[in-house]
């Protein structure tokens, strides 16, 4: 079969229903129907089925291979197809070749498209493939990126549960921007870990997420100028929280703590149990359901007051407006400021109202209480000028008595 397919020129005509080459002496033989040549019991057929011309190898039960210069030790021929592009009216071409390199390639002058079954399903332009139905990547496939397969993607079935993994190359970078800014060279450093940069429109301030083996990052801003973190900044309605979640070890449990804003526009730091506060990694107060601990000491700067009471019924500050600064306790309404023990301190001692602001005294079994206030008026008498000083004894006013000489 070799042998005789060596005898022909580059030139068959086929012309149903007959068969006619040109041999080697230019002679034009012509046979009726398809050409047949058999060789080592097998057949090379020519032939047209009134559609198109066809080749076939071998035997109707066993075909064989077709090949194009299979004998040859140099060079890189190829097989050409042509056909009439009626948009551009010229004779166009596709070609098959193996090249120097031993690599198969499909060339054309036009696009190359893949219709298996008929439907086009790839097109190979030539600065860019165009995918016309979905594309698979088979378990642990990666698809790579960078000439030197600088990053991949592949469904990892290696994983505990099958996973979508992404792999970085050199620079450890994962970049999202808008596509036209795909070209701008956004001048970050190599990462020491894998890192999210997610740029914004303007293509200067970006948000990065990292892990650095140690905990987690977020960091928002540029590579000078750091940047406001927001959660859910464009919302109309709701109160969203932020949660944080870690393990009780007493509990064995998963508590939380949760940041919000309230429907009243107050910021809440809320949690299922207490708040610490830890400047510098030290705790120095500590909110629990019910009360707050100050594990350090705390400051009340000057003149601000510390106020007791839903309504600041009473306020106790360091007043620097005085001649000599002085600590100054302000009573409410009742002008009644009480000393007690602190067992003491939900018993009702059933005090009236003072006219003006009167320190109590309670004796431990809560039976007598002493007041003193400073209404006190002056009196002479024979020439000695005296003072009465209100005090009350368990309601009752007394007066004591103080004294000078006068003239």
């Amino acid at each position: 079969m070799r042998k005789f397919l060596l005898t022909l020129i580059a030139v068959l005509i086929f012309a149903s229903p007959s068969f006619a080459w040109l041999g080697k002496t230019g002679t034009v033989n012509t046979i009726a129907g398809p050409l047949t040549v058999t060789e080592n019991s097998a057949d090379i057929i020519f032939g047209h089925d009134g559609t198109s011309a066809y080749i076939y190898a071998g035997t109707l039960a066993s075909p064989d291979d077709i090949e194009f210069y299979p004998d040859i030790t140099t060079g890189n021929p190829s097989v050409k197809i042509y056909g009439y592009d009626t948009g551009a009216s010229a004779l166009k071409k596709g070609r098959l070749q193996v090249d120097a390199s031993g690599i198969f390639n499909i060339s054309a002058d036009g696009r190359i498209d893949f219709a298996p079954a008929g439907t086009v399903v790839l097109k190979v332009h030539y600065n860019w493939i165009e995918v016309g139905k979905r594309m698979y990547f088979l378990d642990n496939t990666p698809l790579n990126f960078g000439s030197s397969e600088d990053a991949s993607i592949e469904w990892d079935t290696g994983q505990t549960n099958d996973a979508l993994l992404l792999g970085l190359g050199a620079s450890n970078t994962l970049i999202i921007t808008e596509k036209a800014d795909m070209g701008t060279d956004f001048g970050l450093a190599v990462q020491t870990n894998p890192t999210l940069f997610i740029f914004d429109a303007g293509a200067t301030g970006y948000l990065s997420l990292t892990h650095n083996g140690t905990s987690a990052r977020v960091y928002a801003g540029t590579l000078t100028a750091p940047h406001d973190i927001e959660f859910y900044p464009d919302i109309t309605t709701g109160n969203p929280s932020v949660k944080i979640y870690g393990y009780d070890t007493g509990a064995s449990a998963v508590k939380y703590g949760r940041l919000y804003v309230d429907s009243t526009g107050n910021f809440v730091l809320a949690a299922q149990e207490r708040i610490d506060f830890n400047p510098g990694g030290l705790t120095v107060m500590k909110l629990y359901n019910n009360s707050l601990e100050f594990d350090k000491d705390a400051y009340v700067v000057d003149n601000v007051r510390l106020y007791f009471g839903n309504a600041a019924d009473a306020a106790l500050e360091w007043d620097t407006g005085q001649t000599n600064d002085a600590l100054l306790l302000g009573l409410g309404a009742s002008n009644t400021f009480i000393v007690c023990e602190k067992a003491d301190m939900s018993t009702d001692f059933a005090l009236a109202t003072q006219t003006d602001p009167t320190l109590f005294l309670v004796t431990a079994d809560t039976t007598k209480t002493i007041g003193i206030n400073a209404n006190h008026s002056a009196i002479t008498t024979a020439g000695t000028l005296s003072y009465q000083i209100p005090v009350l004894i368990n309601g009752t006013t007394y007066y004591l008595y103080a004294y000078t000489s006068g003239t």
